[in-house]
């Protein structure tokens, strides 16, 4: 994608792996502006001349605590933080609580491209970037456990049950929640949802935990009652919050979902920063830093792609002209016009598990 044609976001560069991390942004349109520590200062000017080959007009600056953050954030107009590591830095941690705690401040999402991958998977990255993970002990931490337990969104297409596999191949406990949305879509998706889970759980020889949430009344809701344009917004929005409540009941460390920068509508950089303020738990996107042909590619590999791309119907209620830049109070006080809170308990009364 054109650099830049998504928005700008802050690249922390302390490491190969921010690195690697900013790059495949920027492959993704964003424009980065890098961020480092005072202790990281010398090794961040290493990294920016390779990142300068492709932006040479890349910015830099010293981050000494969340006061600087916020202000360089609110400077650069960024929607969103970058990092290479698989867990998030304990200064980025500090910095989402806070904005979390401030109804000023929008929670900033944090972005992490490489949550997903393995030492193996970044070989292709050797010659671009001029790194070699062979001799560098850091791209070992990909290797690692990210969580215990996470909540993931899978529907039946090519992303969410790739990013779902990646995380289950880092022995990470995974619990899908899956959207039945007939009669707005045909009862053929939760067939093909039903048909992947077999195929994960033979894969990993895991009994893996399937919750199916009817979700038709909730989109009836917004279709006669909501602004045409924000509705795959505020489906979004509605299957995190139950999601939420699931991570909860289940002990689970954040949400999972297949997004990646601007393959839909909703998923650019602006939409999934509104998505964001949605819940307190971490988002997490494994694909985030990926383009279509990378997770098909993937979906080959892991056996998934022939289920995700056998023929079903398409939503009812998807906007002819869906928002790219939706903003947050519009999509609060689309919200507004319907009853949330009961919508939702009857989504999570009405829930069951696969056999």
């Amino acid at each position: 994608m054109p650099e830049g044609v998504e928005g700008s976001v802050l690249g922390c560069l302390s490491s190969e792996l921010d690195l690697l991390a900013c790059w495949m942004m920027i492959q993704r349109g964003c424009n980065i502006s890098a961020i480092s520590t005072d202790k990281d200062l010398s090794r961040s000017e290493d990294l920016l001349q390779v990142l300068r080959e492709f932006k040479p007009d890349i910015e830099s600056s010293i981050v000494r605590d969340k006061d600087d953050l916020f202000l360089i954030s609110k400077t650069k107009k960024a929607l969103g933080i970058v990092t290479g590591d698989i867990r998030i830095p304990s200064y980025l941690q500090d910095f989402s609580k806070e904005t979390q705690k401030d109804d000023n401040k929008y929670k900033i999402p944090i972005y992490q491209p490489l949550i997903g991958l393995k030492k193996e998977h970044v070989d292709k990255f050797e010659k671009i970037l001029k790194i070699n993970p062979n001799i560098n002990r850091e791209y070992d931490l990909l290797d690692e456990r990210p969580f215990s337990k996470i909540v993931s969104l899978m529907s039946d297409g090519i992303d969410s049950p790739v990013a779902t596999y990646l995380l289950l191949d880092k022995d990470v406990d995974v619990i899908t929640v899956h959207f039945d949305n007939s009669p707005f879509i045909g009862r053929e998706n939760l067939q093909k949802y039903k048909k992947i889970i077999d195929h994960l759980d033979k894969s990993f020889n895991k009994d893996i935990k399937a919750y199916v949430i009817p979700n038709g009344i909730n989109l009836r809701s917004f279709a006669e009652d909501c602004k045409e344009s924000l509705r795959c917004i505020l489906c979004k929005r509605m299957m995190l919050k139950i999601a939420d409540y699931i991570a909860d009941k289940e002990l689970a460390d954040g949400i999972v979902t297949g997004e990646s920068i601007g393959q839909v509508a909703s998923q650019t950089l602006h939409n999934l920063c509104v998505l964001d303020q949605t819940v307190e738990k971490q988002i997490i996107r494994p694909l985030i830093g990926m383009n279509k042909i990378e997770i098909i590619d993937i979906a080959k590999l892991i056996g998934t792609y022939d289920t995700s791309i056998s023929p079903n119907l398409e939503c009812k209620i998807v906007p002819k002209r869906p928002a790219t830049s939706a903003r947050l109070d519009d999509v609060i006080h689309e919200e507004a016009k319907i009853d949330m809170k009961s919508l939702i308990k009857e989504s999570i009364n009405n829930a069951y598990l696969l056999d």
